[in-house]
Protein backbone atom coordinates (compact mmCIF):
# COMPACT_ATOMS: atom_id res chain seq x y z
CA UNK A 1 0.00 0.00 0.00
CA UNK A 2 0.90 3.60 0.37
CA UNK A 3 1.46 5.87 2.59
CA UNK A 4 -0.10 9.28 2.59
CA UNK A 5 2.96 10.86 1.02
CA UNK A 6 2.15 9.10 -2.33
CA UNK A 7 5.75 6.56 -2.03
CA UNK A 8 5.59 3.52 -3.40
CA UNK A 9 5.12 1.11 -0.70
CA UNK A 10 6.55 -2.85 -1.38
CA UNK A 11 8.71 -1.95 -4.30
CA UNK A 12 10.13 -4.79 -5.98
CA UNK A 13 13.83 -4.48 -6.87
CA UNK A 14 14.37 -3.94 -10.41
CA UNK A 15 18.44 -4.57 -11.85
CA UNK A 16 18.86 -3.67 -15.07
CA UNK A 17 22.00 -5.13 -17.01
CA UNK A 18 23.23 -2.69 -18.60
CA UNK A 19 25.02 -4.86 -21.31
CA UNK A 20 21.51 -6.68 -22.14
CA UNK A 21 19.10 -5.22 -24.49
CA UNK A 22 16.37 -2.90 -22.73
CA UNK A 23 13.50 -4.20 -24.05
CA UNK A 24 14.03 -7.50 -23.37
CA UNK A 25 14.94 -6.70 -19.92
CA UNK A 26 11.68 -4.56 -19.35
CA UNK A 27 9.63 -7.17 -20.64
CA UNK A 28 10.59 -9.59 -18.37
CA UNK A 29 9.80 -6.86 -15.47
CA UNK A 30 6.41 -7.98 -13.16
CA UNK A 31 4.65 -4.63 -13.82
CA UNK A 32 1.77 -6.80 -11.61
CA UNK A 33 3.62 -7.08 -8.69
CA UNK A 34 4.07 -3.45 -7.91
CA UNK A 35 1.60 -1.07 -6.21
CA UNK A 36 2.09 2.36 -7.52
CA UNK A 37 -0.35 4.69 -5.61
CA UNK A 38 0.51 9.05 -5.78
CA UNK A 39 -1.04 11.12 -4.55
CA UNK A 40 -2.79 11.02 -0.87
CA UNK A 41 -6.27 9.70 -0.90
CA UNK A 42 -8.62 11.91 0.77
CA UNK A 43 -10.02 10.90 4.16
CA UNK A 44 -14.03 12.06 2.89
CA UNK A 45 -13.66 9.52 -0.39
CA UNK A 46 -16.41 7.29 0.26
CA UNK A 47 -19.18 10.13 1.30
CA UNK A 48 -17.84 12.10 -2.36
CA UNK A 49 -18.06 8.93 -4.42
CA UNK A 50 -21.51 7.77 -2.40
CA UNK A 51 -22.46 11.53 -3.84
CA UNK A 52 -21.31 11.40 -7.26
CA UNK A 53 -22.70 8.01 -7.66
CA UNK A 54 -26.20 8.75 -6.64
CA UNK A 55 -25.80 12.37 -8.81
CA UNK A 56 -25.10 10.32 -12.03
CA UNK A 57 -25.86 7.10 -11.56
CA UNK A 58 -29.41 7.29 -9.76
CA UNK A 59 -30.87 3.92 -9.56
CA UNK A 60 -29.91 1.91 -6.76
CA UNK A 61 -26.91 3.64 -6.04
CA UNK A 62 -29.48 6.17 -4.15
CA UNK A 63 -30.49 3.73 -1.93
CA UNK A 64 -27.13 2.72 -0.27
CA UNK A 65 -24.75 4.64 2.24
CA UNK A 66 -21.51 5.55 1.72
CA UNK A 67 -20.81 2.48 4.10
CA UNK A 68 -22.60 0.01 2.34
CA UNK A 69 -20.86 1.09 -1.00
CA UNK A 70 -17.58 -1.12 -2.10
CA UNK A 71 -14.63 1.32 -2.83
CA UNK A 72 -10.77 0.28 -3.34
CA UNK A 73 -8.09 2.45 -4.93
CA UNK A 74 -6.82 0.91 -7.91
CA UNK A 75 -3.20 1.56 -8.45
CA UNK A 76 -1.55 3.46 -11.04
CA UNK A 77 -2.29 6.88 -12.91
CA UNK A 78 0.37 9.98 -13.07
CA UNK A 79 -1.72 12.53 -11.93
CA UNK A 80 -5.05 10.88 -11.45
CA UNK A 81 -6.49 8.96 -8.71
CA UNK A 82 -8.61 6.47 -9.85
CA UNK A 83 -11.29 3.86 -7.59
CA UNK A 84 -13.27 1.05 -7.86
CA UNK A 85 -16.82 1.43 -6.71
CA UNK A 86 -19.31 -0.88 -6.77
CA UNK A 87 -22.89 -1.59 -5.02
CA UNK A 88 -22.64 -4.79 -2.39
CA UNK A 89 -24.63 -7.90 -3.28
CA UNK A 90 -27.48 -7.33 -1.43
CA UNK A 91 -28.38 -4.28 -3.75
CA UNK A 92 -30.51 -5.35 -5.71
CA UNK A 93 -30.54 -2.86 -9.18
CA UNK A 94 -33.56 -0.81 -9.83
CA UNK A 95 -33.28 -0.20 -13.80
CA UNK A 96 -29.98 -0.71 -16.26
CA UNK A 97 -27.64 1.18 -13.54
CA UNK A 98 -24.37 -0.14 -13.62
CA UNK A 99 -23.56 -2.56 -10.61
CA UNK A 100 -19.94 -1.19 -10.87
CA UNK A 101 -18.17 1.86 -11.61
CA UNK A 102 -14.61 3.46 -12.02
CA UNK A 103 -14.23 6.72 -10.26
CA UNK A 104 -11.54 9.10 -11.55
CA UNK A 105 -10.47 11.96 -9.95
CA UNK A 106 -8.18 14.63 -11.69
CA UNK A 107 -4.97 15.32 -9.56
CA UNK A 108 -2.44 18.02 -10.63
CA UNK A 109 -1.34 18.38 -14.27
CA UNK A 110 2.78 18.47 -14.43
CA UNK A 111 3.27 18.95 -18.17
CA UNK A 112 3.52 23.25 -17.47
CA UNK A 113 0.72 23.76 -19.41
CA UNK A 114 -0.58 27.67 -19.76
CA UNK A 115 -4.09 26.45 -19.01
CA UNK A 116 -5.63 23.49 -17.37
CA UNK A 117 -8.62 24.09 -17.65
CA UNK A 118 -8.55 23.84 -21.34
CA UNK A 119 -6.66 21.36 -21.42
CA UNK A 120 -8.97 19.35 -19.05
CA UNK A 121 -12.03 20.06 -21.21
CA UNK A 122 -9.64 18.78 -23.85
CA UNK A 123 -9.14 16.00 -22.27
CA UNK A 124 -12.99 15.09 -21.26
CA UNK A 125 -13.91 15.91 -24.89
CA UNK A 126 -11.59 13.38 -26.43
CA UNK A 127 -12.91 10.34 -23.55
CA UNK A 128 -16.48 11.44 -24.11
CA UNK A 129 -15.32 11.13 -28.50
CA UNK A 130 -13.93 7.67 -27.50
CA UNK A 131 -16.78 6.22 -25.39
CA UNK A 132 -19.50 7.58 -28.25
CA UNK A 133 -17.21 5.27 -30.84
CA UNK A 134 -16.88 2.36 -28.58
CA UNK A 135 -13.03 2.35 -28.29
CA UNK A 136 -12.78 3.71 -24.78
CA UNK A 137 -14.78 3.25 -21.30
CA UNK A 138 -18.44 3.99 -21.38
CA UNK A 139 -18.44 7.53 -19.52
CA UNK A 140 -21.84 8.01 -17.10
CA UNK A 141 -20.18 11.52 -16.01
CA UNK A 142 -18.10 14.56 -16.15
CA UNK A 143 -17.83 16.94 -13.10
CA UNK A 144 -15.33 19.13 -12.70
CA UNK A 145 -12.69 17.43 -10.22
CA UNK A 146 -13.35 14.03 -12.49
CA UNK A 147 -15.31 11.60 -14.34
CA UNK A 148 -17.28 8.65 -13.61
CA UNK A 149 -16.98 5.72 -16.31
CA UNK A 150 -17.85 1.93 -16.94
CA UNK A 151 -15.36 -0.52 -14.76
CA UNK A 152 -13.71 -3.32 -16.59
CA UNK A 153 -11.13 -5.57 -16.66
CA UNK A 154 -8.71 -6.08 -19.10
CA UNK A 155 -7.16 -9.65 -19.48
CA UNK A 156 -4.24 -10.52 -20.10
CA UNK A 157 -3.92 -12.91 -22.95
Amino acid sequence: MSSSNGRVANKPEIKLDTKGDFIEQMANVKFENMNILRGATSDDIKQKAQKLCCEYLAGAWLGITADQMILSRISGGFTNQLHYCGLPDSIKTISDESREIALRLYGPKHFGTWDEVSERFTDSVGTIIMSEMKIGPKIYGVFLEGEIQEYYIVSKS
